[in-house]
This record gives C-alpha cells, sequence and structure tokens, in this order.
C-alpha cells in the first residue's frame, strides 16, 4: 500500500503543512480523477502560486492519490 501523501509533509513547518494541504483540496476539485500528468501539472501551478517547492515529492505522491480519486464535481 503506498503511503499517503500527506505523510511527506511531516518536517515541514505547520504553515507549510496547511498550505499544501488547501492546495490539495482545490486542485482536487478539479481534476480528481484525470490523469496523472494533469494532476501533477495542476498540484505544480498552484503550489508555485502558494509559494511552496514545486519540486518536493509530495507533489508526485498527492497528484498519484488525486489521479485516483473521483472529482467532487462528478457526484
Amino acid at each position: 500500500m503506498q503511503t499517503d501523501w500527506r505523510n511527506q509533509l511531516e518536517l515541514f513547518s505547520l504553515g507549510t503543512c496547511m498550505r499544501a494541504s488547501l492546495v490539495y483540496e482545490l486542485v482536487a476539485q478539479r481534476v480528481a480523477g484525470e490523469p496523472v500528468d494533469v494532476t501533477t501539472a495542476a498540484l505544480r501551478s498552484a503550489a508555485r502560486a502558494e509559494g511552496l517547492d514545486i519540486h518536493h515529492p509530495w507533489i508526485e505522491a498527492a497528484a498519484q492519490q488525486m489521479s485516483l480519486e473521483r472529482s467532487p464535481a462528478l457526484s
């Protein structure tokens, strides 16, 4: 079983963890269930806008998880 992407945030400050979680939730509303390349690009774009490091591994892990989820917009 793959580790949850949030576990990769443990060494970051609380503010960074909160911004990363916010980025995930906002992006998931738009692109959950899309291919990994789409979710990765969307997460990187939103993370950059929030001042987060776009090369940190949590983004790739979150993108993979997000691509497996169903979009809330389709529910």
